[in-house]
C-alpha cells in the first residue's frame, strides 16, 4: 500500500517553487535597470509623470491624469506645444471636451503640460497614448488599460411583463443546457455507465468537503475577474504565501500526532508534479482564461477534470476502457461547445 505524502509538504513545496520563480523575475528586472549609470540627457526630453503611467480604468471611465514635463539638459522648458495622441482604432479613448483623439496643450513655466480629461472608450484592452513635441524624436508614452467593468446602464430586453434585463453577458437558456449536458457527462463517469448506481451512492464527510471545496472554488473563479491589477505570477505568489502560513500549524500538528509521512522517491516526484503542474502552471492558465472569457464560460471547463481523470486512469494505471468513457467525453465536450457557442452569440 502506497502511503500518501503529507498535504502540508505539498503546500510548502508549492510556496518555495513559486517564491523562487518570482524572485528570479525580480532579480532579472532589477539587474537590467541598475547595471549602468545613464548619463544626463542632452536636448529636449519629454518625461511622463509617474502617476500618469501605467493606469487602468473600467471602460467608459476617466483616467486620473495624463501629464508630461519637457526639459532641456535638465532645465524646464516653458511655452512648448505638446500634442497628446490616442490610437484611432481598438481599445483607446477620447479627450474632453470635444471627444477627439488628439489634444494640444502648452507647457507652463515649470515645463509641465497636462492633457484634458481622457475617457476610455467601450473596447477593453491595453494601448498607448503618446505625447510629442515638434523636433523631439522620442515621444513620451502612457501605458493604459481599459478594463471590462460593470455596465453604466441596464437595458430592458423584454417587451412584455415580466421583463428581463441584461447586465454584462447574460446567462442564456443554451448556456444552462450546456452546463446540464456537461453535468450529465460527469454523472456518467461517476456511475461508470450505470445510472442506477447513483441511487445507491451515499454521502460521507469526504463528499461534503468536496461540495464545500467546489462552492469555494466557484467563488474564487468569480473573484478572479475583479482581482488586483497585478501579474498572474504575483497573484499566485500571494496565494502560495497564504497557503504556506496556513499549512505550517497543520504540519506541526501532524508531526506531533504521529501522522507525518516522509515521502519516498516516487512520492517526491508526485509532489513536484503537483506543485509545478496543477498548483502552478494550471493556475496561471486558469487565471488568464477567466480574464479572457469570463468566469461563466471558464467555469464550465472544470467539468473536464473527471473525464481527463478517467482517461488518464486508463492510460497510466491500466484500467479497462469502457464505452461509458466515450459517452461521458462526448457529453462533456458537447455541453461545453453548446455553452461557449451561446456565450459567444450573446456577446455579439
Amino acid at each position: 500500500m502506497i502511503r500518501k505524502p503529507s498535504a502540508s509538504l505539498l503546500a510548502l513545496l508549492f510556496f518555495f517553487v513559486t517564491a523562487i520563480f518570482s524572485y528570479s523575475i525580480l532579480l532579472t528586472g532589477c539587474g537590467s535597470s541598475s547595471s549602468s549609470t545613464t548619463p544626463p540627457p542632452t536636448g529636449e526630453v519629454i518625461t511622463p509623470a509617474p502617476q500618469s503611467t501605467p493606469q487602468s480604468v473600467a471602460i467608459g471611465q476617466l483616467f486620473t491624469i495624463l501629464q508630461v514635463t519637457v526639459t532641456n539638459n535638465g532645465a524646464a522648458v516653458g511655452n512648448v506645444t505638446v500634442t497628446f495622441t490616442a490610437p484611432s482604432s481598438g481599445a483607446s479613448g477620447t479627450f474632453a471636451p470635444n471627444g477627439t483623439l488628439t489634444d494640444t496643450e502648452t507647457t507652463n513655466q515649470g515645463g509641465v503640460a497636462t492633457a484634458g480629461s481622457f475617457q476610455a472608450n467601450s473596447i477593453a484592452g491595453n494601448y498607448s497614448v503618446t505625447a510629442s513635441v515638434s523636433g523631439v524624436s522620442t515621444p513620451a508614452t502612457f501605458v493604459l488599460t481599459n478594463l471590462t467593468g460593470i455596465p453604466a446602464t441596464v437595458a430592458p430586453t423584454g417587451g412584455t411583463s415580466p421583463q428581463t434585463v441584461t447586465v454584462g453577458a447574460p446567462f442564456t437558456a443554451l448556456q444552462a443546457l450546456g452546463a446540464l449536458v456537461t453535468m450529465i457527462g460527469v454523472a456518467v463517469i461517476a456511475a461508470q455507465g450505470d445510472l442506477a448506481r447513483l441511487a445507491a451512492l451515499a454521502f460521507n464527510s469526504g463528499d461534503v468537503m468536496m461540495v464545500v471545496g467546489a462552492v469555494l472554488y466557484a467563488g474564487y473563479t468569480i473573484g478572479l475577474r475583479q482581482r488586483p491589477h497585478v501579474s498572474q505570477v504575483s497573484m499566485l505568489a500571494a496565494m502560495a504565501l497564504a497557503a504556506f502560513v496556513t499549512s505550517v500549524p497543520l504540519m506541526i500538528w501532524e508531526i506531533m500526532s504521529g501522522g507525518f509521512v516522509w515521502p519516498t522517491a516516487v512520492g517526491l516526484l508526485a509532489l513536484a508534479f503537483a506543485a509545478l503542474g496543477p498548483a502552478f502552471f494550471a493556475q496561471l492558465t486558469y487565471m488568464r482564461g477567466v480574464e479572457l472569457i469570463g468566469p461563466g464560460r471558464a467555469g464550465v471547463f472544470v467539468n473536464l477534470v473527471p473525464v481527463f481523470g478517467a482517461i488518464m486512469a486508463v492510460v497510466i494505471l491500466g484500467e479497462p476502457f469502457a464505452r461509458y468513457h466515450v459517452l461521458a467525453l462526448l457529453l462533456v465536450v458537447g455541453g461545453i461547445a453548446i455553452a461557449q457557442r451561446s456565450s459567444a452569440a450573446a456577446q455579439r
